[in-house]
């Protein structure tokens, strides 16, 4: 081999490994990646045992994750009734698409004000709390009441009315990051049926034995939620017979087995009258 050949080769070398470095790898670089770190907090009630409120504050952020994921994939300005359905299908087992997850930070927060997004507490949540767990601040504000409140001569009746130690509301929050599946999620966004293109029907549904507007509106929302049903319209309001008429896709038995189906509606008497008829008879029991 000449020098003039072994020079050519070595600059054909150089040559090739120069476009391998420069030419990024355009498959790779489009492709997106099927697990995403995405971040959630959650939130509990103080409870007799601590391990549990632990245990539900991170359910809780784990649920919160997959909703972050899940709202990046769709489109947030769809506030349809079909949206709505596929987002309750999809985070009725959000663990489904946990893979794994870290704290990073956890702690009891006292909320002085109920805050918007803050679960809504039980009975009693307020003001039974203990003093345990306050900060200096808190013993500082309460000192300085009590000093104001003996100078003005009604500590006593400040004491009846206002006692700082005792107020608010105390959380346990924890933070969270978790791996998300977002290959089996966007599977699962794919696989939601869809009835767009069949022909609906129209089936009576009559509501007997109804006390209370507020057992009405119940009732027909759980119909309207139903995947199958287009829309409900108010054919009459009697008191203790209402007829509403469901618009519904396929075929319309399958209204009949989704309404047994619904747990929110499994206290009432669901009665068949014909392929497109329906009775319901019973109150919704809280």
């Amino acid at each position: 081999m000449t020098k003039k050949t072994f020079s050519r080769l070595m600059l054909s070398a150089f040559a090739a490994l120069m476009i391998i470095t420069l030419v990024p790898d355009i498959s790779s670089a489009r492709e997106e990646p099927s697990i995403k770190k995405v971040r959630g907090e959650g939130i509990s009630f103080q409870l007799d045992d601590e391990r549990e409120v632990r245990a539900t504050a991170i359910d809780d952020a784990l649920k919160k994750a997959v909703v972050a994921a899940y709202d990046s994939l769709i489109d947030q300005t769809d506030e349809s009734n079909e949206a709505i359905r596929l987002k309750e299908s999809i985070l009725s087992a959000p663990l489904n698409y946990i893979l794994d997850y870290r704290v990073i930070s956890e702690g009891w927060i006292r909320h002085l004000v109920i805050e918007p997004g803050l679960p809504v507490p039980p009975d009693g949540a307020l003001n039974t709390f203990p003093s345990a767990g306050f900060d200096d601040s808190d013993r500082a504000a309460n000192d300085l009441l009590n000093s104001a409140d003996a100078a003005l001569g009604n500590e006593e009746e400040r004491e009846d009315q206002f006692a700082p130690q005792e107020q608010g509301l105390r959380l346990y929050h924890v933070w969270i990051e978790a791996s998300v599946d977002f290959k089996e999620l966007k599977s699962d966004l794919s696989l939601t049926p869809s009835y767009e293109g069949e022909d609906t029907s129209l089936v009576t549904i009559l509501l007997i034995t109804v006390k209370d507007y507020k057992f009405f509106t119940s009732l027909k929302e759980a119909i309207e939620d139903l995947d199958n049903v287009k829309k409900v319209t108010l054919d009459s309001f009697l008191k203790g017979k209402i007829v509403l008429t469901a618009e519904v896709w396929g075929n319309p038995h399958e209204l009949l087995e989704k309404l047994k189906a619904n747990k929110n509606l499994r206290d009432l008497d669901i009665i068949p009258s014909g392929m497109d008829r329906i009775t319901i008879k019973g109150v919704i029991k809280k």
